[in-house]
């Protein structure tokens, strides 16, 4: 279980995956938690599924329509191929929260990834929970996601 009394939220991730890296932030952004896979089967290698929460410093008054309209726009400018696979509104932990899911590209390994984010707004930041895994093996990995965020916990 992951824990942060500072930011006030935990979430649970299985016990065959790793938390990795500190908490790192350059002013705007903030990489809270990541987690990975256990290594990938294949002889190739592959590519470790991943969860990570990064919090983002946004203008006062910012909607979740606007931060959306935002976010998704940038993923479009950073992500060689993005390709949005649809976007949605839900509640996570009690908050109204935009899901989205789109591919992209990646450079380093060739695969095909897909995506898929959760954020919301609170206290000034967006709540960014995104999952990643290569397209091939993404709906294997994508409960495990889902599980997780079932439990978290935002006070």
């Amino acid at each position: 279980k992951f824990n942060s009394s500072d930011l006030g939220l935990s979430i649970r991730y299985p016990s065959t995956w790793e938390q990795v890296g500190e908490v790192e932030s350059d002013g705007t952004l903030t990489i809270v938690a990541q987690f990975l896979s256990p290594l990938p089967k294949a002889q190739n290698g592959g590519v470790r599924a991943n969860v990570n929460l990064v919090l983002e410093s946004i203008t006062p008054n910012m909607t979740l329509t606007q931060y959306t309209q935002f976010g998704l726009a940038n993923e479009e400018k950073i992500l060689e191929g993005f390709k949005l696979l649809s976007s949605e509104r839900v509640t996570l932990a009690n908050h109204p929260t935009q899901k989205v899911a789109f591919t992209a590209s990646n450079g380093y390994t060739g695969f095909t990834m897909q995506f898929q984010q959760y954020w919301f707004l609170q206290n000034g930041n967006a709540h960014v929970w995104t999952f990643a895994d290569e397209q091939s093996t993404f709906s294997e990995h994508l409960p495990v996601f889902e599980a997780m965020l079932e439990s978290l916990v935002v006070r």
